[in-house]
């Protein structure tokens, strides 16, 4: 299966959404703010771990695996560009 879904990209926008910072989500997941960071980064996770993120951020991450299939690249093009927005904004307070 040829899966473009990135996860930690989701993650983040989910955290982006609900205004939630990383070291927020690092005490309710009970992991170092930095193993967040490094969840944020990777493109697939441990599903014991998705679920608990999921609970936290109130979302269910696994369902847009199943609209992934369904949807092909336009669905992760979507979200690729809406990352990028995200992270331009973010960077942008610092500018």
């Amino acid at each position: 299966m040829n899966n473009d879904l990135h996860i930690g990209s989701m993650i983040r926008m989910q955290l982006f959404e609900k205004n939630m910072t990383v070291t927020e989500l690092a005490k309710r997941i009970y992991r170092s703010r930095e193993a967040t960071r490094d969840i944020l980064n990777k493109k697939s996770i441990n599903t014991d771990l998705l679920l608990d993120i999921s609970k936290v951020l109130d979302y269910d991450f696994f369902k847009e695996y199943s609209k992934v299939q369904q949807n092909g690249v336009f669905y992760t093009a979507k979200y690729l560009i809406m990352f990028c927005l995200i992270n331009f904004f973010a960077l942008s307070k610092f500018l």
